[in-house]
Order: C-alpha cells, then structure tokens, then sequence
C-alpha cells in the first residue's frame, strides 16, 4: 500500500509540473499554440490549401498570405501581380531549350516553337501540357495571326499551375512564374487550306523522337506537308496517301529540301540560305532518294496517284528545328544559377 501511495504521489506532482511549465510556456509564447479554441486556420494550413490551388512554391505562397492578411482570394490576385513581374525581370534571359509542337487540326496545320531556359523545364508535364493547350487554342480560334504580338493577344481557356488564363500571353507569364525561368513562344507557323478544298487539302505531321506519346506530339525536330487531291479521297485512298505522307514528312526532317520542284515556288516556311539561285534551288524535294523506300520521291508520288486513281500534289511543307536560325549563346553557369535565384 505505502509503495502504491508513493507512486500515485509521484505522478500526480509530475503532472502538476507539467501543467505549469506548459502554462508557463503559453503565456510566454501565444503565437507558437495554434488557435483552436477559435477555428481559425494556421499559416501552414493557408499555405498548403494555397499551394494546392495554385501550384507556387512554398516561399511564394507565404509572401502572399502575409501580404493579404491570410486572404485566400486576395492572396492570388498577389501571385497573378508577382508572375507579371517576374515575367518582365525574365524577359532578357537566354532560352534555348524547348520544343517544337506539330498539331494538324481539320483544315489547318500549326508549327510552334516554345522555348525555355532549360532542358528540366522543357520536359515537365506542367509545360508540355500548356505547349499543348496554346498550340490547339491558336487552331481552334480560326485566327491567322500574322506575327507575335497577335498570336500571344489570342484567347484561350485552360488552366496553368490552377490558374485559369484567358489569352496565350498569360500562359507564357503563368508558366515564366511556375518555372522561375523565361518562357518565350518564340515563332509559329500556319499551314491553312482554302475554305472551298477542305475535302482536298489533307494535312500531315511529323516529330522527330517526341519526347512522350501524347498528342500533339513535341520534339526539338518537326515537320508538316500539305497535298492537294483531284477528288475527295476514299477511306481506302486515304490510307495509301497517309503512308506517302509519312515517308514524306520523315523525308523533310531527314534530307532537308528547300523547294518541291525547281519548277514549284519554293515553300512558304522554306530556308532561304539553301536557295542557289532564282531559277536553281536545291535541294528539290521530288528529286531526293528517299530515306525509306526506294526511288525518288517524285517516282513515289507517281506510283500513288496510280494507285489511287487520283492526281495528289504537293502544295508546301515547313521543317523546323529547334533553335533553327539562332545564334547559338554561350552561357555562364555561375551567372545562370544567381539568376535563376533572382
């Protein structure tokens, strides 16, 4: 019994001291006991439902909830201001990586390059998913825009990181924000067909090694076709057109033709530094050997319209590659890694 009693004894003073010292310990410091008795929620938990919302960093999210009073709603409008400005601060910055987006819709045909400041970036899903939704908004508005500023004034209707853009400009500073990097769209090109030969016009694509197998497919290598039939093609027409369209677009990406013909303009999007001369361009398209089949690809082309019973021509094609045309821009990693902490 006494040893009983001097137990009971014992845990009740250490109980008693417990108490104390967590009194003590709340009164000295308020702000570290979090305020259940009042429901409301704690920085930590602001910032995760936040985080959860918008997909921006930790640091990010706690800025905004201090600077809007622990406002959810203000707290976003926040974030939509500090992605303006890093997007401005970014804008200069060298971005080289990407990739090249080839996407046929209906009577139309889109190339786009999108590029980013590294390779990590470029193969997120978050920037492949909105690489995706850009190029089928910019097809789906019907729009031909004729240079940047307009196609980047487009509208569209998806989600960034949680965040519901209107327009193609948005997206870029929405994704420049989440990557802390510079987002460029950096050039685009528009195959149309004449509204009267929609059932005539057939367009094709191809992307070289994509870097995944959603559609439309992404690489740093593309390249699209637009032939023009006699007639409306059957179903079974056009399944012996699609595989000379196949052979043709991995044809461009890998021989790089400048022209169709000599006796072809050359095509719209075509390289001007392969040009010989006015009457003499190289290298003609019909006139190479194909890489996969044999024979030229003219004697190809030749043997599918006897095939088919129709007269199918080539009407234009682009290549595009990434960083085509640019110089390419030695960088400092140093300097690269202070900047991306800016």
């Amino acid at each position: 019994k006494t040893k009983n009693m001097l137990s009971l004894a014992s845990r009740t003073v250490n109980n008693s001291v417990h108490r104390a010292v967590r009194v003590s310990y709340v009164r000295a410091c308020p702000a570290a006991v979090r305020p259940y008795s009042t429901g409301a929620p704690s920085l930590l938990e602001l910032v995760k439902a936040l985080r959860k919302d918008t997909k921006a960093g930790i640091a990010d999210c706690r800025d905004a909830l201090v600077a809007s009073d622990n406002d959810l709603e203000k707290a976003k409008e926040w974030l939509v201001e500090r992605a303006k400005k890093t997007a401005s601060k970014k804008r200069d910055r060298n971005a080289q990586e990407g990739g090249m987006v080839a996407f046929v819709q209906g009577p139309s045909a889109l190339l786009m390059e999108l590029n980013s400041e590294t390779d990590f970036a470029a193969r997120e899903p978050e920037f492949l998913r909105a690489a995706r939704n850009i190029a089928t908004s910019v097809l789906s508005s019907g729009a031909r825009p004729a240079n940047k500023e307009e196609i980047l004034a487009l509208p569209c209707d998806f989600e960034v990181s949680g965040y519901h853009v209107t327009t193609i400009a948005d997206a870029i500073q929405q994704l420049t924000f989440v990557f802390k990097e510079n987002i460029q769209l950096s050039r685009f090109c528009i195959l149309p067909a004449n509204a009267a030969d929609n059932d005539t016009t057939l367009f094709y694509s191809y992307v070289h090694s994509p870097v995944d197998g959603e559609k439309p497919q992404i690489g740093k290598l593309a390249s699209l076709v637009q032939l023009k039939t006699s007639e409306k093609p059957t179903a079974a027409q056009l399944e012996k057109i699609e595989k000379f369209a196949n052979i043709t677009c991995i044809q461009i990406v890998g021989a790089k033709p400048s022209v169709i013909s000599n006796s072809v303009a050359p095509p719209t999007y075509a390289d001007p530094s392969n040009f010989v001369g006015e009457e003499d361009y190289e290298p003609q398209l019909l006139e190479q050997d194909s890489v996969l089949e044999s024979g030229t690809i003219g004697k190809i082309l030749n043997k599918l319209n006897s095939a088919t019973g129709l007269q199918v021509d080539i009407v234009d094609f682009a290549r595009w590659e990434l960083n085509q045309g640019k110089e390419k821009l030695e960088s400092d990693l140093a300097a690269d890694v202070k900047s991306m902490l800016e």
